[in-house]
């Protein structure tokens, strides 16, 4: 990365784009998945981004935390609680958040149910496209590939999302352990992750991303056939 002058950004490569630009610092775990004030003991994962990627991220990390916190079970977590009550509900009261829009546009009632057929609840859900899912994603596995390893990944990966509900979890953990996953990295209670890389002969990912501790996701990232 390149050298500032006299205050001027510094020039370096954008890990989510690739391109060389005058680049900042972006949270790859969003602080806005926190409750404020911080926690002093938690080391935030930054990556250099140029602006135009960065700002992208900060729109998609404000609909992941509005809707992480209105999820059936991410709002089970006293942590999504707090913030729900506060920074969302002022971003809903406001008209800023999108979750909040969609959900009064489009949403459909679900019943949730537990392992057992024990009911939850019914609660609103909004339909997301893959081109949603991946901006969303993606950078965040770039972000952490890169904090991981110094590298960025490849561009152009195909990206597969899949959710996974509470009683799942035990089940996803050891499937990673199987494949010589390292220990679930943790950013307070707030967020974990871990994953398994393959760089050869094609490169490929496995990633878990774990909210909150109520919300799991795995993603999967490898180069497309033929590519």
């Amino acid at each position: 990365m390149g050298k500032s002058v006299a205050g001027e950004p510094e020039v370096g490569i954008c890990v989510y784009c690739g391109r060389e630009e005058k680049v900042t610092r972006d949270h790859v775990i969003a602080r806005c998945l926190f409750i404020k004030p911080y926690p002093e003991n938690i080391n935030f994962i930054t990556v250099p981004t140029c602006e135009p990627c960065n700002n992208a991220k900060s729109r998609n990390d404000d609909f992941l935390r509005d809707w992480l916190t209105s999820d059936a079970f991410g709002s089970q977590s006293p942590q999504a609680q707090a913030l729900f009550a506060t920074t969302v509900a002022r971003s809903a009261l406001r008209g800023r958040s999108e979750v909040a829009k969609r959900l009064l546009r489009e949403a459909q009632l679900k019943p949730v149910y537990t392992r057992d057929g024990g009911y939850v609840g019914t609660f609103p859900s909004i339909p997301l496209g893959e081109d949603r899912v991946r901006a969303i994603f993606l950078p965040i596995v770039q972000g952490l590939y890169f904090d991981e390893t110094k590298r960025r990944m490849p561009d152009d990966l195909v990206i597969k999302v899949s959710a996974y509900p509470p009683w799942q979890f035990q089940n996803v953990v050891e499937a990673l352990d199987a494949m010589g996953a390292p220990p679930q990295r943790a950013l307070g209670d707030v967020f974990s992750f871990t994953y398994r890389a393959v760089e050869e002969p094609r490169f490929a990912s496995y990633w878990l991303l774990h909210f909150y501790g109520k919300v799991m996701f795995t993603v999967w990232a490898s180069e497309p056939v033929g590519g």
